[in-house]
């Protein structure tokens, strides 16, 4: 799994996404686990604010479904591949590269 994208900084009430790309895998099925974790939680230790899932249907992008934060500060993705009979699953970290979103008060 490869992560290239990120979220730009939001103002509140705006909508958050993340991208996951799956790379390498020998026709990749199942599905993609996109978990955000809200401010105040920087280790994603905590319960996720919202959690969502795409189906994998091959190699490519995919990405969570919308999510209109409602406290301003730093969320963080995490992207889980569940693993299917021929690919391993894989867990993206806490606070990779390109995985946190600023959320700005409004105004």
């Amino acid at each position: 799994m490869a992560r290239a994208y990120r979220t730009p900084p939001v103002a509140l009430g705006g909508k958050i996404h993340d991208t996951a790309k799956l790379l390498g895998g020998f026709r990749p099925t199942r599905r993609l686990v996109f978990r955000l974790y809200g401010p105040g939680d920087p280790t994603c230790a905590k319960p996720p604010r919202f959690t969502t899932a795409q189906a994998v249907s091959g190699n490519g992008s995919y990405q969570s479904a919308n999510f209109t934060p409602t406290a301003p500060g730093t969320y963080r993705w995490r992207a889980t591949y569940t693993g299917d009979s021929a690919n391993t699953a894989r867990n993206g970290a806490c606070n990779a590269p390109g995985e946190s979103v600023t959320v700005t008060r409004a105004g």
